[in-house]
């Protein structure tokens, strides 16, 4: 009996030394629950002031920059613009500031020639067209029929721009069924030429003097300059006058 208490009287002091040294273990808890809190609060103003959502392509980010442009020409303070587009004010001073200059560099188009203009935009229509046309058969390969059936919308609704773009400068009447009679008129024109090659051929068969045969072949060269300008531009040679210009 006396040798049981004994060592539960030897034990109550390790007990006692355990909770002392759990209790003076606890303090330390206190800074790392603090750094956590602050860790956590640094974490959502990152967050806060970085631009969320998947990084954009080069495509995305130039439609998203003329975007921001535009706005500023329509009043938008810059804080706003960037609040639209989803990044801070600072990316976007520096995404403007660089669009801005990647248009001043480019040649301006009252600098430059209207019809170099116009071909300019012509060229343009026709890429987009074939553009189009790539997409939509890309679709059809992978069985995606909306984006084939899109696209192939898109290059029909660009073919028609480009018809309206060379029927308003003229390159195209507006009436396409006056092509009907162009294309009639070129028959015409071919059997008369061929009409004449014979019988040039068989005037010139003839004993003629060197000087004769020449002014023969001469004007046979301007009639065919002739019949050839009314096949390719009816209207032209009627307001030429009926002539042909020397040279």
């Amino acid at each position: 009996m006396a040798a049981s208490k004994k060592n539960s009287s030897r034990a109550a002091p390790k007990k006692k030394r355990a909770a002392r040294s759990k209790a003076a273990k606890k303090p330390a808890k206190k800074p790392a629950k603090k750094a956590a809190a602050k860790a956590k609060a640094k974490g959502k103003e990152t967050k806060a002031t970085a631009p969320s959502g998947p990084r954009l392509s080069a495509a995305q980010q130039s439609i998203r920059d003329t975007l921001m442009l535009t706005r500023l020409g329509q009043g938008w303070t810059v804080s706003e613009a960037a609040a639209e587009a989803g990044i801070s004010e600072r990316q976007a001073k520096t995404a403007i500031k660089k669009k801005r200059e990647a248009l001043e560099q480019g040649e301006s188009l009252l600098e430059r020639d209207v019809v170099e203009i116009i071909e300019g935009l012509v060229e343009e229509l026709r890429m987009s067209v074939g553009d189009f046309e790539k997409i939509a058969s890309a679709a059809m390969e992978q069985n995606n029929l909306p984006v084939a059936v899109g696209a192939k919308k898109g290059a029909d609704d660009t073919r028609d721009k480009l018809r309206e773009l060379l029927q308003s400068v003229g390159a195209l009447p507006h009436d396409l069924g006056t092509v009907t009679h162009l294309i009639d008129l070129r028959a015409v024109v071919v059997e008369i030429n061929i009409a004449v090659e014979g019988f040039v051929s068989d005037v010139l068969k003839l004993d003629l003097p060197k000087a004769k045969k020449e002014q023969i072949d001469s004007a046979h060269g301007r009639l065919t300059k002739r019949l050839d300008a009314i096949a390719t531009s009816p209207q032209s040679a009627h307001t030429n006058g009926g002539e042909e210009p020397d040279g």
